[in-house]
């Protein structure tokens, strides 16, 4: 992920000279990590649901 965020830096900083692209191109490239990382979290809390709705079919049941 830091390699694609320090690519994603060179690459705009020499295709062009406007500060503000470059800096809207890291934003997206930073939130898109970040977004990245946080998908572990999800499939956890998806997991613990699953395993909890599981155990309210048996007792329901």
């Amino acid at each position: 992920m830091m390699a694609l965020l320090v690519f994603a830096v060179a690459t705009s900083a020499e295709r062009t000279v406007e500060y503000g692209a470059v800096f809207a191109i890291v934003m997206y490239v930073f939130q898109f990590v970040e977004s990245m990382l946080g998908i572990p979290l999800y499939y956890q809390q998806w997991l613990r649901l699953r395993e909890i709705s599981g155990r309210l079919a048996t007792a329901i049941a």
